[in-house]
Protein backbone atom coordinates (compact mmCIF):
# COMPACT_ATOMS: atom_id res chain seq x y z
CA UNK A 1 0.00 0.00 0.00
CA UNK A 2 3.41 2.18 0.59
CA UNK A 3 6.55 2.75 -1.46
CA UNK A 4 9.42 0.64 0.28
CA UNK A 5 12.64 3.14 2.77
CA UNK A 6 15.34 1.45 3.34
CA UNK A 7 16.51 1.20 6.94
CA UNK A 8 19.86 1.58 8.69
CA UNK A 9 19.93 0.44 12.08
CA UNK A 10 22.94 2.09 13.77
CA UNK A 11 23.10 2.29 18.09
CA UNK A 12 25.65 5.19 17.87
CA UNK A 13 26.83 7.81 15.01
CA UNK A 14 30.14 6.74 13.36
CA UNK A 15 32.07 8.47 10.58
CA UNK A 16 30.42 6.37 7.39
CA UNK A 17 26.64 6.95 8.94
CA UNK A 18 25.68 8.68 6.38
CA UNK A 19 27.31 6.48 3.58
CA UNK A 20 25.68 3.64 4.96
CA UNK A 21 22.25 5.04 4.27
CA UNK A 22 23.07 6.86 0.61
CA UNK A 23 24.29 3.81 -0.64
CA UNK A 24 20.76 2.37 -0.14
CA UNK A 25 18.83 4.96 -2.33
CA UNK A 26 17.44 4.10 -5.52
CA UNK A 27 20.00 6.18 -7.91
CA UNK A 28 17.40 8.55 -9.14
CA UNK A 29 17.43 9.87 -5.76
CA UNK A 30 19.61 12.96 -7.12
CA UNK A 31 18.49 16.12 -4.95
CA UNK A 32 19.37 14.66 -1.27
CA UNK A 33 18.80 15.98 2.06
CA UNK A 34 19.25 15.09 5.44
CA UNK A 35 16.29 15.84 8.31
CA UNK A 36 17.82 15.59 11.96
CA UNK A 37 17.84 17.08 15.07
CA UNK A 38 20.50 19.19 16.43
CA UNK A 39 21.58 17.12 18.69
CA UNK A 40 22.46 14.49 16.12
CA UNK A 41 23.95 17.12 13.83
CA UNK A 42 26.42 18.27 16.92
CA UNK A 43 26.94 14.39 17.21
CA UNK A 44 28.54 13.50 13.65
CA UNK A 45 30.15 17.23 13.90
CA UNK A 46 32.18 15.96 16.76
CA UNK A 47 33.40 13.24 14.59
CA UNK A 48 34.42 15.31 12.09
CA UNK A 49 36.22 17.59 14.64
CA UNK A 50 38.16 14.17 16.01
CA UNK A 51 39.32 13.42 12.80
CA UNK A 52 40.65 16.89 12.38
CA UNK A 53 38.69 17.59 9.14
CA UNK A 54 40.36 14.30 6.76
CA UNK A 55 36.50 13.28 6.74
CA UNK A 56 33.15 14.67 5.27
CA UNK A 57 30.88 12.57 7.36
CA UNK A 58 28.02 14.37 5.82
CA UNK A 59 28.65 13.25 2.46
CA UNK A 60 28.83 16.83 0.59
CA UNK A 61 25.31 17.22 1.93
CA UNK A 62 26.00 19.93 4.84
CA UNK A 63 24.38 22.75 3.50
CA UNK A 64 20.79 20.24 2.81
CA UNK A 65 20.23 19.83 6.19
CA UNK A 66 16.77 20.15 7.46
CA UNK A 67 16.66 20.24 11.44
CA UNK A 68 13.69 19.34 13.24
CA UNK A 69 12.43 18.26 16.65
CA UNK A 70 10.38 15.85 15.85
CA UNK A 71 13.33 13.23 15.34
CA UNK A 72 15.15 12.57 18.85
CA UNK A 73 18.53 13.29 19.05
CA UNK A 74 20.59 9.61 18.67
CA UNK A 75 21.72 10.35 22.51
CA UNK A 76 17.80 10.59 23.48
CA UNK A 77 16.39 7.91 21.15
CA UNK A 78 15.00 5.27 22.28
CA UNK A 79 15.76 1.42 20.37
CA UNK A 80 13.71 1.68 17.52
CA UNK A 81 13.63 5.60 16.69
CA UNK A 82 14.29 7.23 14.09
CA UNK A 83 16.77 9.44 14.29
CA UNK A 84 18.08 10.44 10.69
CA UNK A 85 16.29 10.52 7.17
CA UNK A 86 17.85 10.73 4.19
CA UNK A 87 16.48 11.23 0.70
CA UNK A 88 15.26 12.70 -2.40
CA UNK A 89 11.91 15.37 -1.48
CA UNK A 90 11.25 15.41 -5.29
CA UNK A 91 10.10 12.00 -4.71
CA UNK A 92 7.01 13.32 -2.33
CA UNK A 93 3.73 13.76 -3.92
CA UNK A 94 1.15 16.44 -2.18
CA UNK A 95 -2.40 16.55 -3.48
CA UNK A 96 -4.23 19.54 -2.65
CA UNK A 97 -8.47 18.22 -3.55
CA UNK A 98 -10.17 21.89 -2.66
CA UNK A 99 -7.24 23.91 -4.54
CA UNK A 100 -3.61 25.40 -2.99
CA UNK A 101 -5.82 28.11 -1.30
CA UNK A 102 -6.08 28.33 1.98
CA UNK A 103 -10.00 28.70 2.93
CA UNK A 104 -10.69 31.30 5.24
CA UNK A 105 -14.24 32.20 7.39
CA UNK A 106 -15.07 35.14 10.02
CA UNK A 107 -16.96 35.26 12.22
CA UNK A 108 -17.80 38.54 13.95
CA UNK A 109 -20.69 37.70 16.04
CA UNK A 110 -20.29 34.27 17.58
CA UNK A 111 -17.96 35.81 20.49
CA UNK A 112 -19.03 39.83 19.67
CA UNK A 113 -20.47 40.04 23.06
CA UNK A 114 -16.24 39.56 24.38
CA UNK A 115 -15.79 41.78 20.90
CA UNK A 116 -13.54 39.27 19.28
CA UNK A 117 -13.69 37.90 16.18
CA UNK A 118 -12.92 34.20 15.12
CA UNK A 119 -11.01 33.42 11.96
CA UNK A 120 -10.48 29.51 11.04
CA UNK A 121 -8.29 28.64 8.05
CA UNK A 122 -7.93 25.37 6.53
CA UNK A 123 -6.52 23.88 3.68
CA UNK A 124 -6.88 20.12 3.24
CA UNK A 125 -3.64 18.32 1.42
CA UNK A 126 -2.78 14.61 1.05
CA UNK A 127 1.17 13.64 0.13
CA UNK A 128 3.11 10.57 0.24
CA UNK A 129 6.00 9.52 -1.16
CA UNK A 130 5.63 8.13 -5.02
CA UNK A 131 8.98 6.29 -5.15
CA UNK A 132 10.65 3.11 -4.02
CA UNK A 133 13.87 3.70 -2.18
CA UNK A 134 13.82 7.49 -2.44
CA UNK A 135 14.48 7.73 1.57
CA UNK A 136 16.43 5.66 3.97
CA UNK A 137 15.22 5.74 7.97
CA UNK A 138 18.68 5.78 10.29
CA UNK A 139 17.06 3.89 13.25
CA UNK A 140 18.96 3.79 16.56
Amino acid sequence: SSVSAGVVTITEVAKNTILNAVVQLQAGARDLHLVMNRGTYAALRSLELDANYGVDVFEGLRDRIIFTNTLKSVDSASEGDVVIIVGDFNFVQANFPAGQDVKVKYDDLTEAEADLVKIVGRKFVGHDVVAPKAFVKLVK
